[in-house]
């Protein structure tokens, strides 16, 4: 009874299409449609792949399950791309086989190209297994475009969401349109899927569609469609009044030949049942039975889980097909040709015909798997239906089982949740241990891991706790030892660093140092960790050369290199960087021997701390950073370590004065949704790129959001932070706030490296204060009163160059920032000194401090009169801070230059970039601004990105749209992507 025509929706169709033809320019594009239940959602799909198989597009649609349901993760991906699959030659599946088809295999089985005997790739991280399916769905759009349509995303699992939103974030020039449909009638408070909508509404390439109920006068055609022209004006509004437009209910009703209000139910739940209840009983009874089942029901499932004959059941299905109830779904398979019905259904059961149905199942699938109509669902149909029958022994090892299943096709949130309902029910089950093969203990240290895995380091610590507190310590001291040694990672991984340095101490008091053991060695490491976190660098020194001595030992591969990571790190640091980088280089071979991911990527990211930091080998560490950064989305870490190295990287790039490759580099950075330390480490580098380019509000609300972040706590992290607030305050000509800033900072402050920064701030903020009389009675308060006279501050500077820390090249730089600021407040004009300290940081490759220091230079010629050697030295460094982005900076020097009347030649955006390409008659300039409009970028965006100011970035939009003859920001872009307009992008 469904209309032959399709009816309305013509503007949704019509964004649909926008898209299509987006991804034949190659633009990928995302759609969001949303709709209640009936409303139209399924039709509006069927008719738009009509029209994408007409213009040469791949459609793929896959569908989601209810959880309840109990599938394995990826569901809908997985029923979208595996008739593909079968649909490519064996030369085109054997290509994409090569480009990760082993790890894909658990999927997508035609990928497999393992030899006989090897044993299967058992998991495979998320973010690894995202990284490949967004090559493979590249890989497949690059020969045909793809339209690949997820329904009913409110029954979505997490690992689905998770990877929709991967792909909607990373999906970008690749030929591929994602469409998502979903009931937000059935997102009820707490639903798990409105945080994840939220999310993808910030996204500007996401598009929604809302789905209205349809008008009387398109319910009207919908009619005459389905009974023939010259429907009745009463069948017409007692149809529209019932199902208030309901496209689906209308069909319903019209089915029922529902004409007055006698002919209807009072519930909705009773006009979905109308057509079922018009059947023989006999197709009731199995309706009842199907409904039970699921979603899909073989014929053979069918057969041996209902009480009726093979002649009557046959016969029944007939009937529930012939008059649409049901629908026959390939291979034998049976479903409910509407889910609404299936559900009104199922609720319809008696709870003793419920769990008599789910007991039959139960026994029908434990016996014969094979019976399911897709074998990768038999655990998790399993879980369910022994827990739905309230068979809790069943429930709790069919729980265990599903949960180790989603282990193996990373779906980490899926096993997260089937480990947990089993700890639920492990009280309730007599021989819980007996049944799973584990005991309490290890069940909630899988779940831990397994919440972990998923990115929910916080609930990994809350179940590990549970394992930490069934255990009797003093029976089991090494056992207990180490899962305190979990729970300090887990910690520190959600952020709480100082609670996680107390787990890894009550670790290393647990396991006896006697006999040596892999359990002391990665206790004592852990610790040693921990310790460096918390900037206790010498004790971390002492307990991490323990551990690798007990770990040699022993033969304790794993734990030595950890404990050689972080003594790398703290040797380093500590002044020893030969011994310090040979050790961190160490570690990273024995992670690469043992395969240990985590000790791996630290490898990376320690390595490529010290030498972007004390060491200042830039470029050396920059690729140590993007090769670790690659590698960890390669492993999935993307989100944890792979943002880390990231910002490593972006620093990296900011102290060599390359910020627009730092910007482009953070942007891909935040795109990943990155854990909370790493959001951290994010932050703190947005912030020191916005501050270099004078962009104070933004830096302050990232300093904040790290404030608000317990890792801020650390001495690492809080160092940095009061430095650029310190900063911050000085360009804002607020000294005595940048002196309390420092005063606080240098309480805890004792690394080198992380004072050396302030103490020239310090020093910068007595000078400044020297040269306003009037600020005078606020020069050197500190908190609580405290003064920090500019005599002590430089006399700690030139401590570093005599130890106990030995002095690195970066210390002394800022040693020479420090006597410089001094010589200020004695000698103004002592501009020798400034050079000096200019040439410096040239020889250092850091054209920010550079420029600070020309400004100095010059400030001290000019107050000398030797104007000539000022105004060069003034112009030179407009002209660096101009093309570095520091708008501060030239924004002084434009001053100073203008108080001393030295003409400094204007920069006209415009007028000086004359054309230099063919294409639609634009400037350079004006087509960087043009690929720039083509990735949905805001005028304030572009502005940042060339280093031009927002009105100019305006202007520019406006000449482009004229010279296009377009009226808009959209057809600017369709015509960018017809051109072959791109912006370069960094390589990560």
């Amino acid at each position: 009874m469904a209309s032959p025509r399709f009816v309305g929706r013509a503007d949704e169709l019509g964004m649909l299409e926008a898209g299509l033809e987006a991804i034949q320019l190659g633009l990928a594009s995302t759609f969001v449609i949303a709709g209640e239940a009936g409303v139209g959602k399924t039709r509006l799909i069927e008719e738009f792949l009509t029209r994408v198989e007409a213009a040469g597009v791949i459609g793929l649609i896959g569908g989601c399950l209810d959880l309840e349901e109990g599938r394995l993760p990826f569901g809908p991906f997985i029923e979208a791309l595996r008739p593909r699959m079968r649909e490519l030659g064996p030369a085109a599946r054997h290509e994409l086989a090569a480009l990760g088809g082993e790890e894909l295999a658990a999927l997508l089985p035609e990928l497999e190209l393992r030899e006989e005997g090897r044993p299967p790739t058992l998991t495979v991280a998320q973010g690894r297994l995202f990284e490949l399916i967004l090559g493979l769905l590249s890989r497949l759009a690059s020969a045909d475009p793809l339209a690949l349509v997820f329904e009913d995303v409110h029954w979505s699992d997490r690992s689905t969401r998770d990877l929709l939103a991967f792909l909607t974030r990373n999906l970008r020039r690749e030929r591929v349109q994602l469409i998502a449909t979903y009931r937000p009638d059935e997102l009820y408070r707490g639903h798990p899927l409105r945080p994840f909508l939220a999310e993808l509404e910030r996204n500007r390439r996401v598009h929604r569609i809302d789905l209205k109920p349809f008008t009387r006068d398109e319910l009207s055609e919908q009619l005459a469609a389905i009974v023939g022209d010259g429907v009745e004006a009463g069948l017409v509004d007692s149809v529209f009044e019932r199902s208030q437009g309901n496209a689906f209910l209308a069909e319903e009703l019209v089915a029922v030949g529902a004409r007055s209000a006698d002919d209807l139910p009072p519930t909705l739940r009773d006009i979905l049942l109308l057509r079922s209840e018009r059947l023989p009983a006999s197709a009731q009874a199995l309706l009842r039975v199907v409904a039970v089942g699921g979603r899909l029901v073989s014929d053979r499932l069918l057969a041996a889980v209902s009480a009726l004959e093979e002649s009557e059941r046959l016969a029944a299905l007939h009937e529930a097909v012939s008059h649409h109830v049901l629908e026959s779904r390939g291979l034998g398979g049976y479903a409910f040709r509407h889910e609404l019905v299936r559900e009104a259904v199922y609720h319809q059961l008696l709870p003793e015909e419920r769990s008599r149905l789910h007991t039959a199942y139960g026994h029908a699938l434990s016996a014969q798997p094979e019976l399911a109509s897709d074998p990768d669902t038999v655990v998790g149909d399993l879980a369910r239906h022994w827990f739905a029958a309230h068979d809790l022994p069943r429930a709790l090892a069919a729980a265990v089982a599903a949960g180790s299943a989603a282990e193996r096709s990373s779906g980490f949130a899926e096993a997260q949740m089937h480990y947990e309902r089993a700890l639920e029910l492990w009280e309730q089950v007599g021989d819980a241990e007996t049944r799973t093969g584990l005991d309490r203990i290890e069940l909630h240290r899988c779940a831990a891991e397994a919440a972990n895995l998923a990115g929910d380091s916080g609930r990994a610590a809350a179940l590990i706790r549970g394992a930490i507190a069934q255990l009797d310590a003093e029976a089991h001291p090494v056992r207990a030892g180490v899962l305190w040694q979990r729970l300090g990672r887990f910690l520190w991984a959600a952020g709480d660093g100082e609670a996680a340095f107390q787990a890894y101490e009550r670790a290393e008091r647990l396991v006896p140092p006697e006999p040596p053991s892999t359990a002391r060695a990665r206790v004592l490491a852990a610790r040693g960790q921990g310790l460096m976190l918390v900037d206790r660098q010498e004790e971390s020194m002492a307990s991490c050369v323990e551990a690798i001595a007990i770990a040699r030992r022993v033969g304790a591969r794993a734990e030595e290199g950890h404990a050689l990571n972080t003594l790398g790190f703290v040797q380093t640091y500590l002044g020893n960087p030969g011994e310090g980088v040979a050790n961190l280089r160490e570690s990273l071979t024995i992670a690469e021997e043992v395969d240990d991911v985590d000790d791996l990527c630290r490898a990376y990211l320690n390595l490529s701390d010290c030498l972007t930091g004390p060491l200042n080998r830039l470029e050396e560490g920059l690729q140590i950073a993007l090769d670790g950064a690659a590698l960890s989305q390669r492993r999935g870490t993307a989100a944890d370590y792979g943002v880390s190295l990231q910002s490593n990287a972006a620093m990296a790039l900011i102290r060599l004065g390359r910020w627009r490759e730092a910007r482009e580099l953070l942007r891909d950075a935040q795109s990943r949704n990155p854990s909370e330390i790493a959001d951290a480490d994010l932050r703190l580098t947005e912030a020191r790129l916005q501050v270099c380019s004078g962009a104070f509000a933004d830096a302050a609300a990232h300093i904040a959001a790290v404030r608000r972040m317990s890792a801020a706590l650390d001495p690492p992290y809080d160092a940095p932070l009061r430095a650029m607030e310190a900063e911050i305050a000085l360009w804002q000509g607020q000294p005595a706030d940048a002196l309390a800033t420092v005063a606080a900072g240098l309480e805890h402050a004792e690394n080198p490296l992380l004072a050396a920064p302030l103490l020239w701030l310090g020093l910068w903020a007595h000078a400044e204060a020297s040269a306003a009389p009037r600020r005078t009675e606020e020069h050197g308060a500190g908190h609580g009163g405290t003064v920090i006279g500019g005599a002590d501050l430089l006399d700690r500077a030139r401590a570093f160059l005599a130890g106990p820390w030995p002095a690195t090249d970066m210390t002394r730089g800022y040693v020479a920032l420090c006597e410089a600021e001094a010589a200020r407040v004695a000698q103004p004009g002592a501009s020798d000194q400034w050079r000096e300290v200019a040439a410096a940081w040239a020889s250092l490759r850091q054209p920010y401090a550079e420029v600070y220091a020309r400004l100095r230079q010059a400030e001290a010629l000019l107050a000398r009169r030797q104007v000539r050697d000022g105004s060069d030295v003034v112009r030179r460094a407009y002209d660096t801070a101009g093309r570095l982005g520091a708008d501060h900076l030239q924004r002084e020097l434009a001053l100073l230059a203008r108080r001393a009347r030295v003409k400094l030649e204007p920069i006209d955006d415009q007028a000086t970039d004359a054309p230099a390409d063919d294409r639609a008659g634009l400037t350079a300039r004006q087509l960087e601004v043009l690929a720039l409009i083509a990735e949905g970028r805001t005028n304030r965006e572009i502005a940042e990105t060339l280093f031009i100011t927002e009105k100019t970035a305006g202007a520019h939009v406006s000449s482009i749209l004229g010279r296009l003859g377009v009226r808009s920001r959209v057809e600017a872009a369709t015509t960018a992507h017809r051109l072959g307009i791109t912006q370069p992008r960094v390589a990560d």
